[in-house]
């Protein structure tokens, strides 16, 4: 929540329409995870680093011109049916890492014409183990692409995701969002 509460805010205080939102979020946003660390008794900088700050995001801005994904870490997106793993190499990438051990990590961005947006879908990297399982990628896309009960009810989403828990599929957090614009 305190990531996404921040990036939300950063968002808010933007104008989107500009492309010069994206320059300086990086760095802004690392000032963020250093004061936050800074704030911290010394005893406690390790444990409130592992419990808050080690997390991957993504999310995307959407205006009438453009949409921009971004992401840092492994993600999925599907845009219409076309199907993107982000994955780190190795290990996720938290953008923390810069600052504990001065390694480089990007963030990834993605613009597209908002006109030839269908179908988006956003997802952490724990549908990962969903895609391991799916009987092929074709059967996934299909799914959210055209499962249209999942458009019309948040409901029927978190079930599928509760159901693919029990069964074991599901062994991390997962976050999905998506949406229809035509």
């Amino acid at each position: 929540r305190l990531i996404t509460n921040y990036i939300k805010n950063y968002l808010l205080s933007h104008d989107l329409t500009q492309k010069h939102w994206q320059t300086a979020f990086k760095e802004i946003f690392l000032s963020f995870l250093k004061n936050l660390i800074l704030n911290q008794n010394e005893e406690e900088v390790v444990e409130f680093i592992k419990n808050y700050l080690l997390v991957g995001f993504q999310g995307f801005v959407m205006t009438p011109k453009t949409t921009t994904l971004f992401s840092c870490g492994d993600a999925v997106n599907l845009v219409n049916e076309k199907l993107t793993l982000l994955k780190g190499v190795k290990r996720s990438k938290f953008l923390v890492r810069e600052l504990l051990i001065d390694d480089k990590v990007s963030i990834a961005w993605r613009e597209l014409e908002t006109q030839s947006i269908d179908r988006l879908v956003i997802a952490t990297n724990g549908i990962n183990y969903l895609l391991d399982n799916a009987p092929s990628l074709e059967d996934i896309i299909s799914e959210f692409v055209h499962h249209k009960t999942f458009y019309k009810s948040s409901v029927a989403l978190q079930k599928f995701l509760q159901k693919e828990q029990q069964k074991g599929i599901l062994r991390d957090d997962t976050s999905i969002i998506m949406l229809i614009s035509r």
